[in-house]
């Protein structure tokens, strides 16, 4: 695969081991990005122009725990979840190097697991959801397009990577194909709001001088390529900022909370939500067990 970041020839197998492996995409690219940031501390930290396999294999346990404690500065302000992904991403490749014999122990074994705190999601209510809807502006450039993004975003729940990989023959009559995590396909099923959405785009959808690849996808950027996860954030924070959301830390995964938020209170069936938010494991999905105050406070007057 393509060495954007330079990094060292291990590295690089690593993460062609990856791909020939079957990881999805957005697990290669988070390796990808953490081995980046490892390496450029690597850089500052042994004072080194270049990492050389051999200031790989002089390395110990303490460097990477170093490395771990860094990101936490205020300089990288990484997040329980950012750092525990560089543990897995660590792991991982250290028990590559150590299998191919680059590394004669593997020194990342001794890493310890980063305990994710529980937390509440953070979700929109019915106004705010009107509101964002209402940030769309009729006549402007891409208002098809991004009306269909948000809606596809609100009535589907799905991941913004999974979003953005939609290709055209994932579209059925009422249901769409999306990669999961883990590489696994899934069916989610569109609403008349969904059908819609879709249908007005395709009508005004310009794929003028773009690639027989790249027209593949249904959601085309400026750049006549497939929209990238990062243009969606961009898209989704200025309509944000249109609908004067801006007092909590919301993000476009939060389209995707505010999807399991209403199924559970809808359906009060966990099920519902895993089977709509495409969850493995259920646990994840309990994340979404909460309740109304009206309802806490029923509760409580009855004692």
């Amino acid at each position: 695969m393509e060495n954007k970041f330079n990094l060292p020839e291990s590295a690089v197998k690593f993460l062609d081991y990856l791909h020939t492996n079957n990881k999805s995409p957005n697990t290669i690219v988070g390796y990808e990005s953490d081995l980046h940031v490892f390496y450029e501390f690597l850089k500052e930290y042994k004072k080194a122009k270049k990492i050389t396999n051999k200031i790989i294999q002089s390395l110990i346990l303490d460097d990477l725990n170093n490395f771990l404690s860094y990101t936490k500065t205020k300089q990288k302000k990484n997040s329980e979840c950012a750092r525990a992904r560089k543990v897995s991403t660590l792991k991982s490749y250290f028990s590559y190097m150590y299998e191919n014999n680059i590394i004669k122990e593997d020194i990342a074994k001794g890493l310890k697991k980063i305990t994710i705190g529980k937390k509440i999601p953070i979700a929109f209510n019915d106004e705010q959801v009107e509101k964002i809807f209402s940030s769309l502006t009729e006549g402007k450039l891409n208002y098809y397009r991004d009306k269909c993004i948000v809606t596809l975003l609100f009535k589907t729940g799905i991941r913004v990577s999974e979003l953005a990989n939609i290709k055209l023959n994932n579209i059925q009559v009422n249901k769409l194909l999306v990669i999961r995590k883990g590489n696994k396909e899934d069916s989610v099923f569109l609403n008349k709001q969904c059908i819609e959405a879709i249908n007005d785009y395709l009508k005004y959808r310009n794929v003028d001088n773009v690639t027989e690849e790249e027209k593949q996808y249904l959601f085309i950027s400026r750049l006549k390529k497939r929209i990238t996860k990062k243009s969606v954030e961009n898209i989704m924070k200025d309509l944000y900022e249109k609908a004067e959301l801006t007092d909590k830390k919301y993000v476009t995964h939060t389209a995707r909370h505010t999807v399991g938020t209403n199924v559970y209170k809808k359906t009060k069936d966990i099920l519902m939500v895993a089977k709509v938010l495409g969850h493995n494991n259920i646990n994840t999905s309990k994340i979404y067990i909460t309740m109304d105050d009206e309802d806490v406070m029923n509760v409580m007057e009855n004692l």
